[in-house]
């Protein structure tokens, strides 16, 4: 007894049901002869194309597990289909919370998107970009964890399981190229946002600063010309009033102390009077919903419209 597949007729495009003991049929909408395997190929190569851009609509959506879904789909068409595994290698690492990992999964799935590329250094360039962004968000929702919900130093040092995905992700992007200056450069600058993010109190720095370190002297070793940023001081107050070391207003006030403060007399003896009872008043705004819609308004507010002030003064 016959078993029929999806098929798609060559000619017309019309939708068919072809018999998989026979070697061809006739079309029926447009009477021509087709070949059964070129109408199931022809079918297959539709369904990939549609389920490809319903993964990635869902993807872009913020629905990771329905775009791995249509990723599995293409990948039981297509084995060697390079996107459809890098697709599902991001949507995997999408998926992880920091309580359930799934970084080492998605790193497998990336070394699939790998192999199966035709341009591999492209590939290459692609995974490396990703890596580096994943590990840039795991190393804010640590941050964010931990400042949200720590209460004691042993607390925060906790941060550094939180983020070991990252750090993973991390050496496995710059194992891709150890060549490659940017991919170096990019770690460096994502521990050195993590490192500036975590209160200096906390006493947490320790690891990350020595991670950084590593890939210093890796980049000097190809560039002995390179010079490292520096870790900075941490907005105490800004962080604990928006609760994100990495929100945009407190990058704006990081703005206007390095770019205008540091330059003049009294704005380095503000900084370090700044530095010594900031950490004292983030702590208590930390426990103070009032304090911290209080200061919004009277402190971070008229500070950022006065860096952008000045950033758009110096553009004029």
């Amino acid at each position: 007894m016959s078993t029929f597949k999806s098929g798609q007729c060559p000619n017309c495009g019309g939708d068919l049901q072809v018999p998989d003991d026979k070697n061809t049929i006739l079309c029926m909408y447009c009477g021509s002869k087709v070949v059964v395997a070129d109408a199931v190929q022809k079918a297959a190569g539709a369904n990939i194309a549609n389920w490809r851009n319903l993964a990635e609509t869902a993807r872009r959506g913020g629905q990771s597990h329905e775009a791995i879904d249509y990723y599995n789909k293409i990948l039981e068409i297509e084995i060697s289909d390079a996107d459809a595994w890098f697709g599902k290698a991001e949507c995997t690492a999408m998926t992880s919370t920091l309580a359930n990992t799934k970084m080492p999964e998605a790193l497998n799935l990336f070394l699939k998107a790998l192999e199966s590329a035709a341009d591999k250094e492209l590939m290459k360039k692609s995974v490396t970009e990703s890596l580096i962004n994943i590990s840039n968000s795991n190393f804010r929702a640590a941050f964010n964890h931990s400042a949200k919900f720590a209460t004691s130093v042993s607390e925060w040092r906790e941060i550094e399981e939180l983020v070991s995905p990252a750090i993973i992700a991390l050496a496995f992007a710059h194992a891709l190229d150890t060549k490659s200056q940017t991919t170096l450069k990019a770690v460096i600058k994502a521990f050195d946002e993590l490192i500036n993010a975590i209160p200096k109190e906390a006493c947490a720095n320790a690891p990350f600063k020595k991670a950084k370190q590593e890939y210093v002297v890796k980049l000097k070793l190809l560039d002995p010309n390179y010079i490292p940023p520096k870790t900075k001081s941490d907005c105490f107050v800004a962080t604990a009033v928006m609760g994100d070391g990495h929100h945009p207003d407190v990058m704006q006030i990081r703005r206007l102390r390095d770019e205008c403060l540091v330059r003049c007399c009294s704005g380095r003896l503000f900084i370090s009077l700044y530095n010594q009872i900031g950490p004292h008043l983030a702590r208590a705004i930390s426990y103070s919903p009032t304090l911290r819609g209080a200061c919004h308004n009277i402190l971070i507010k008229p500070l950022v419209y006065i860096s952008k002030y000045i950033e758009q003064e110096k553009t004029l």
